[in-house]
């Protein structure tokens, strides 16, 4: 029976291998940040509520049709508020000036519908996989803010590399990558009191994953050592990652945090002010960075030195059963392993 399982967990990874070397086209994302002195803010602003109202607004149907024994896929769900939109009973569907962005927002829907469903199949078969039990998708807050997904049909691509959303009071951001001759879509994330754009876009180049030769990386995650990495292969010297820099931010962050918090408490306001926000947005953003630069500076040191596959093991809930101390476990969960 082990030699079965180890000889099947060895050809589903043969499989994986052979369609990750298989050729794929190169992605990358640029994001820019918008803040509320930006002249177009109070637009997007507007737009994500409106995004808020039409993702609530399909999970509502999808939610009734399904207490009442029928499966609304996207196609039917995009059916329903057309009729809707027709008969006059509902226009939310013409809300946002543009069928595509509603059209976006009925998918999100969709697809965390299908989402459940599946978990809902694999928690019956092995519950012990799960946590808990799969719940439906919940709807967002009322009066809330809803990331915008902008397709290609929608965004458009003009000259000196600006990007223009035309529905949306001809909403423009510039690339920093100017000679970029297709975009994949657009999306708007709120997020701390401002608005993340990524705009994704596929260059002209394309990956070449390289085979299976024997040479591995090994990652170990951990605080004051963020990432230790060691080979199989003599003579490479094991490389560490250094944490310390993002344990302080993160230390910094959690006893600024406290702070202000504990003055709202004090003097009973709610738990929000621009303040914290904005301490929000500067951890999120250092780290971003961090994780980006210490992927690349990972993946740099394995293709030096030949370095074609990265195991990083197999490390499922460690957030979760993480059993340090409590200063160690707050370190070790605010790092983005």
């Amino acid at each position: 029976m082990a030699q079965k399982t180890k000889k099947n967990k060895r050809l589903r990874y043969q499989r994986i291998r052979q369609n990750q070397t298989e050729q794929q086209y190169d992605y990358l994302t640029e994001r820019h940040v918008i803040r509320p002195s930006h002249p177009k803010y109070s637009v997007l602003d507007h737009f994500s509520h409106l995004a808020n109202n039409v993702y609530n607004q399909g999970l509502y149907r999808a939610r009734q049709a399904l207490f009442k024994g029928v499966w609304l896929s996207y196609n039917k769900l995009d059916a329903s508020l057309k009729q809707s939109k027709r008969q006059k009973d509902n226009m939310i569907y013409g809300s946002m000036k543009s069928v595509h962005l509603v059209q976006q927002q009925l998918k999100l829907v969709a697809r965390s519908m299908d989402s459940w469903n599946k978990a809902r199949k694999a928690y019956a078969k092995n519950p012990g996989k799960f946590t808990g039990r799969p719940k439906l998708p919940k709807y967002r807050t009322k009066g809330g803010l809803s990331t915008i997904i902008v397709d290609n049909q929608t965004a458009k691509l003009r000259k000196n590399g600006y990007v223009e959303i035309p529905c949306m009071d001809k909403f423009k951001i510039k690339l920093a990558h100017p000679e970029t001759t297709a975009i994949q879509e657009v999306r708007i994330v709120p997020q701390n009191r401002r608005f993340i754009v990524e705009v994704v876009y596929k260059t002209n180049q394309t990956v070449q994953y390289n085979p299976d030769n024997g040479r591995y990386l090994g990652i170990d995650p951990g605080v004051n050592n963020a990432f230790t990495l060691v080979t199989n292969v003599p003579g490479i010297t094991p490389v560490i990652v250094n944490g310390k820099p993002i344990k302080a931010i993160n230390q910094f962050y959690n006893k600024q945090r406290a702070r202000l918090t504990s003055i709202h408490d004090l003097l009973g306001q709610n738990r929000s002010s621009r303040r914290l926000t904005s301490l929000d947005f500067f951890r999120n953003q250092k780290m971003n960075r961090f994780a980006h630069e210490a992927s690349k500076r990972i993946v740099d040191f394995a293709l030096s030195h030949g370095l074609n596959t990265i195991i990083i093991g197999k490390n499922k809930r460690q957030k979760q059963r993480s059993r340090m101390s409590k200063q160690n476990n707050q370190n070790f969960i605010g790092i983005p392993h």
